[in-house]
């Protein structure tokens, strides 16, 4: 058993913070669950710290990498990081 993290990550230009989508938030209320997050843009640390990142769409997928390979060159991020990034759906 691990403590799970989940974090709602907006790519493609999005650099303000905002509301999780109105129809995930509908969706899981229904389901008795509430989300109270925001998501936010990627940060270097997200590629250290989060063992998993899971992209939504092949688009979002590539914006992801996109954002690892703009930052693996000015920060210090793990030479594998890029395997930490997987589609949510199998």
């Amino acid at each position: 058993k691990g403590l799970w993290v989940f974090l709602g990550l907006g790519q493609g230009g999005f650099a303000r913070v905002i509301q999780q989508d109105s129809r995930t938030r509908s969706t899981a209320k229904r389901r008795g669950i509430e989300i109270t997050s925001i998501s936010r843009p990627t940060r270097p640390s997200d590629f250290r710290d989060f063992d998993l990142i899971l992209a939504m769409d092949k688009s979002n997928r590539v914006d992801i990498s996109e954002a690892l390979d703009r930052r693996k060159q000015r920060d210090n991020l793990p030479h594998d990081a890029d395997k930490k990034i997987n589609y949510f759906y199998s």
